[in-house]
């Protein structure tokens, strides 16, 4: 999901757990802003964790 949500439109419950979850990823060292790009070219949830997984240029 991308910062705005699926539909583009600016919804505040979508965009407050977007935000809770960068933090967690950046907690851990993952870049947030290369998954939410990797979601925006649309990527599945599971082929973002593979990516993940298989490339250490995504952490820190």
């Amino acid at each position: 999901m991308s910062y705005f949500g699926w539909d583009v439109k600016f919804r505040s419950d979508a965009s407050e757990s977007l935000q809770t979850a960068l933090h967690a990823l950046e907690d851990v060292g993952i870049n947030g802003g290369r998954v939410i790009e990797l979601n925006d070219s649309g990527k599945t949830f599971e082929e973002i964790a593979d990516y993940i997984d298989q490339n250490q240029t995504i952490r820190g």
